[in-house]
């Protein structure tokens, strides 16, 4: 079997970050193809099943697979293919590409010269809770009339607070995701929004409030990442966190082709 990393317009040269990954690549139809021969057992369907329901083999191999292609990238404009792409031998792969052509065109010269960040907010809502009369003109109006009322109305005003500050933190997490949200678009060409995802699965004790998938072109790669580091401190102390991946392939932007 074949499994496929990615296509390049220009040769691939042999390297030796190309022979360490056990790598080759030849010329089908207009593309140079870069691609590892893989024993036919390790993507047959019983394996495959077996394998994705392994968290841990899933996510070694996926790393793996992208850190290939970084290095790739490092040396060719290359259109990434995602992990598990694999072809039953060379006349399927060239059969693929001729079927293909025109869109794998369209998506190299769409890609080329961009990278792909994934930007995750959290937030910890203890932490916000801490500064909601500071965040929320609703809830510092209450206090104070809390404050200034008698005992038993000042009970029923805490247990109205109660709702309204689970309110306004919805309120205010959802406008601190939409700012962090236009402030990577206006430095993107494309966006793509994710799930967000639950607890079991981040394995965090905080909500998250955005999961997207940037297109940056690397000459804005500087940019990028210092709007990244004031972004990451500007929420902080209010108990919004950032999580980070990239620059990595822009596998996500890759337009849907049926193989």
């Amino acid at each position: 079997m074949i499994y496929l990393y990615g296509l390049a317009i220009s040769r691939t040269e042999p390297g030796y970050w190309l022979e360490m990954a056990r790598l080759k690549s030849f010329k089908v139809s207009d593309f140079y193809v870069i691609v590892k021969n893989i024993p036919e057992t390790d993507f047959s369907e019983e394996n495959l099943r077996r394998n994705f329901s392994d968290k841990l083999w899933v996510k070694t191999n996926v790393q793996d697979h992208t850190a290939i292609l970084k290095k790739i990238m490092e040396h060719h404009e290359v259109l990434p293919f995602k992990f598990g792409t694999v072809f039953n031998d060379e006349a399927d792969l060239k059969t693929y590409i001729a079927s293909h052509s025109t869109t794998l065109t369209r998506n190299f010269y769409a890609l080329a010269g961009r990278e792909e960040w994934r930007i995750q907010v959290f937030c910890n809502r203890k932490a916000l809770l801490r500064h909601i009369d500071e965040l929320s003109d609703l809830a510092a109006a209450m206090e104070k009339e809390i404050m200034a009322s008698s005992p038993g109305k000042a009970h029923l005003l805490i247990r109205n607070k109660t709702g309204l500050i689970e309110s306004e933190m919805d309120r205010i997490c959802k406008n601190y995701s939409l700012e962090y949200l236009d402030e990577f678009i206006r430095l993107s060409d494309l966006y793509s929004l994710n799930n967000l995802l639950p607890k079991e699965y981040t394995e965090r004790e905080d909500n998250m409030i955005l999961n997207a998938n940037f297109l940056v072109h690397k000459n804005k790669h500087n940019m990028f990442q210092e709007t990244l580091e004031t972004s990451r401190k500007k929420g902080v102390n209010f108990g919004f966190f950032l999580e980070i991946s990239g620059p990595d392939p822009p596998l996500s932007f890759i337009s849907q082709i049926k193989k």
